[in-house]
């Protein structure tokens, strides 16, 4: 069994006329035997413990569903109960339409691990696609009426009130204080 670097590798399958080795064998839930590929099922391999548990799963073509056919029911009674129940046609679009890359031509589907969100034009692309340049990107979105409105709105500080005041103007500003008090007295 195995390979003479790894003796313990792999397992022969239980059923009598297979006997094929292999390297990711399947444990029998119910016999605890093992088996190959094409063995694994309760059926395939004539499971005496499987008491029917095995369970066959079909994918509704209306709502994308897995459908578990009993195996002592009529398919067709499981499938009427399903249509008449929780058979919900709005779900077909939301399942299988899988988000992808808006650029055009792109085919990548957008998962979790490979998706960029742009933060000039703030949609969603691809890793081949991430930088402006390569997805057109129309460059910073403009901001919205209401924080222009209210943009305008603000006080502009005059930027002279800010700057210490120059040494003429200190000079004339004292030079009045001393005039207003000549006067006075």
């Amino acid at each position: 069994m195995g390979t003479p670097a790894f003796p313990n590798l792999g397992k022969h399958c239980s059923v009598a006329d297979c006997k094929q080795i292999d390297f990711l064998p399947f444990t029998c839930d119910r016999c605890q035997q093992v088996f190959c590929l094409e063995h694994r099922s309760h059926r395939q391999h004539k499971c005496p413990d499987a008491d029917n548990q095995d369970a066959s799963v079909v994918v509704c073509p209306v709502c994308a569903k897995g459908i578990r056919l009993v195996p002592d029911e009529d398919p067709n009674i499981t499938w009427e109960t399903h249509v008449n129940t929780v058979c919900d046609p709005t779900n077909y679009e939301r399942v299988t339409n899988k988000r992808k890359c808006p650029v055009f031509g792109c085919r990548e589907i957008l998962a979790l691990s490979n998706t960029v969100k742009c933060k000039d034009c703030a949609k969603d692309y691809c890793l081949t696609h991430r930088f402006g340049p390569d997805h057109k990107c129309p460059g910073p979105r403009k901001s919205n009426s209401r924080l222009q409105f209210m943009n305008n709105n603000r006080r502009q500080e005059d930027p002279r009130q800010n700057r210490a005041p120059t040494l003429a103007q200190a000079s004339s500003t004292l030079q009045c204080r001393w005039d207003r008090r000549g006067k006075v007295e």
